[in-house]
């Protein structure tokens, strides 16, 4: 019997169909007592091929902001654990620990997400102990694509139409700031508990395979995937978006938080900086 206080959310594109096929095998395997329903938020395609529902828009392509919007408005749950769709788990998902993330929030009316993963993120105390830590309010990437329970009402409220993932994690952050919540992130003396390999974010880097990912999955899986139309990321080297690339994305952070967004700029040019001393 599913539990109907949490939804599960996959965010994907048509363009992904691929990457897609990856994330059920694994989900098939190293989580087979998944008792939460699953949406897959997509563009035009239907899914049905999995143990899952899709929610789709009549229009590709179709702002992500916009689309997640919509999927998350069609859910009843109070609750949601938003992945995308190239987080290909390396292990047995850990649900008991979902449901203590979700008691924490059932607790706190303020806990807006925990994260399922060691996020890095600065916390205000530390302690071996305690398995999810409060994320300091003023950081980068408080808001965050890790793998995360939210309350659904709270994860809209950070959300515009206009977003696409990239900007929301370093722009968006910003919202956070201005409200009242609190973000918990697992303790690092913790395992994971949605355990994927996340050293290039995921099965996919700047739109090509990660090899480390899925490379022994093609075989063990069975998959009929010619990973060569993709092509590969270099296997040391985290390419490098282009200047356009760049423009465009200051200018969606400007369209998201004004000028805030210079903050993140200055963070990262202080960064880099500090590395030359």
């Amino acid at each position: 019997m599913k539990d109907k206080n949490i939804s599960v959310v996959v965010n994907t594109c048509d363009d992904y169909r691929d990457v897609l096929i990856f994330f059920f095998a694994a989900i098939d395997e190293y989580w087979p007592d998944l008792k939460f329903p699953i949406v897959i938020n997509s563009e035009l395609i239907n899914y049905t091929e999995y143990k899952a529902n899709s929610h789709t828009v009549k229009v590709s392509p179709s702002p992500w902001g916009e689309r997640l919007i919509a999927t998350l408005n069609s859910i009843q749950s109070e609750f949601v654990l938003l992945l995308y769709d190239d987080f290909i788990l390396e292990d047995y998902v850990r649900q008991d620990d979902i449901i203590k993330a979700m008691n924490i929030m059932l607790n706190n009316s303020n806990a807006a997400v925990v994260y399922l993963i060691d996020t890095k993120l600065p916390v205000n105390k530390e302690d071996s102990d305690i398995q999810f830590l409060e994320v300091k309010t003023n950081c980068d990437y408080r808001l965050n694509s890790a793998p995360g329970l939210w309350r659904k009402k709270d994860l809209l409220s950070f959300i515009d139409d206009l977003d696409n993932p990239w900007a929301w994690e370093v722009f968006g952050t910003y919202r956070s700031i201005t409200k009242s919540k609190k973000f918990y992130t697992l303790n690092k003396s913790f395992p994971n508990i949605f355990p994927y390999n996340y050293s290039k974010g995921g099965a996919v880097y700047r739109g090509k395979w990660v090899k480390e990912v899925v490379w022994n999955k093609i075989q063990k899986y069975n998959l009929d995937i010619d990973l060569n139309v993709r092509g590969f990321s270099d296997p040391i080297l985290f390419e490098k978006r282009t200047f356009l690339w760049k423009i465009k994305f200051f200018i969606a952070g400007l369209q998201m938080i004004g000028l805030k967004a210079f903050i993140p700029l200055f963070n990262s040019f202080k960064l880099k900086i500090s590395k030359w001393f």
